[in-house]
């Protein structure tokens, strides 16, 4: 990385006690993978910053766009995710590829994200050839988590059920069709306040 940039990245999120309950299986998975690859970025030099909100309430009065947002909408906007004083995800993490981007890194240098690609890769080929279509499901959307982008999942999931033939029962074939077709039920948690959609 260049040293005369070194981005700092801020993350304003509510207190773990204030988020009560069970976590769902997809803001766990998508909350692990920004925290790696927010380490992995920090390791390379990237200055991290954290806040708990309400107890560092006064981070918020730094950064004029973060204090409006919050104003107009409350903690519904948090996480909200800051890089070098812009704001590049609010009410849910950014993807690994979305943090690297925004930070001016390339994810193809992380070996161990590309390692986690290949995993989850691999495991939707096996839960094809097994004919679990939940399975699928839950794999598309890690990958979606980890920035893999529907057009790659698409290709890559054409590939195996050409590939896999008979193997592939035609009732799952058919499903993932209409997937691949119409989306998943399910997609990644979306920004939960409309502060998404402003400059």
């Amino acid at each position: 990385m260049n040293d005369s940039y070194m981005p700092t990245i801020e993350v304003f999120e509510a207190m773990l006690a204030d988020k009560g309950g069970r976590a769902d299986e997809g803001a766990d998975f998508a909350q692990k993978a920004f925290d790696a690859r927010l380490q992995w970025l920090q390791s390379r030099g990237v200055k991290v910053q954290r806040y708990a909100l309400p107890s560092d309430g006064s981070a918020l009065f730094m950064n004029s766009a973060v204090k409006s947002a919050f104003e107009a909408h409350g903690p519904d906007c948090l996480p909200m995710v800051v890089v070098h004083e812009t704001i590049v995800s609010v009410g849910g993490y950014p993807t690994p590829t979305e943090l690297v981007d925004a930070a001016g890194e390339f994810g193809a240098s992380d070996p161990e994200f590309l390692g986690d690609v290949a995993v989850e890769t691999a495991a939707l080929g096996a839960a094809i050839a097994a004919n679990a279509f939940e399975s699928f499901q839950q794999t598309w959307e890690r990958l979606r988590l980890l920035g893999v982008r529907d057009a790659d999942l698409i290709r890559a999931v054409q590939s195996v059920t050409a590939t896999a033939g008979i193997a592939v029962r035609d009732d799952l074939r058919t499903r993932v069709e209409q997937f691949l077709a119409f989306g998943p039920q399910g997609k990644p948690p979306k920004p939960r306040c409309s502060c998404a959609n402003q400059e």
